[in-house]
């Protein structure tokens, strides 16, 4: 029988509910693999944007990012980096699916394995 690295990551809980902890490497290529593309990030940004009512300046102070390289996301010049990926899904996901938090696999999946709030445009939390 064959024995997989992965096996000493399964186990179960006192529910006996089944989990499974991948490891460090495989978590980046999941991550890697569920994260949105470039199209999917302009249309988070932009809609991030919008709701929020904020310029390109202060937008880009919150991501901690020149106003310049947040143009360049907008116009398809450049791509943002994973880690910038992550923080403008988190703060997309925290205005319209805060919901998603409560399953621990929506950091690894992205949150693809449940239908976002984001396609109906409705924010779930009170905006500034």
């Amino acid at each position: 029988m064959r024995r997989f690295a992965h096996r000493s990551n399964v186990g179960a809980d006192k529910d006996e509910n089944v989990y499974w902890t991948p490891s460090g490497d495989l978590a980046v290529r999941l991550t890697q693999f569920f994260a949105p593309d470039d199209a999917a990030v302009r249309k988070m940004l932009t809609e991030l944007r919008e709701r929020l009512g904020f310029p390109v300046a202060r937008l880009a102070a919150l991501l901690g990012v020149p106003r310049v390289t947040l143009r360049s996301w907008f116009d398809g010049v450049r791509s943002p980096s994973g880690a910038a990926r992550r923080l403008i899904w988190f703060i997309h996901t925290t205005f319209y699916a805060p919901e998603t938090f409560q399953e621990p696999s929506a950091w690894l999946e992205w949150a693809h394995a449940e239908p976002s709030a984001a396609k109906t445009n409705e924010p779930k939390l009170p905006l500034p």
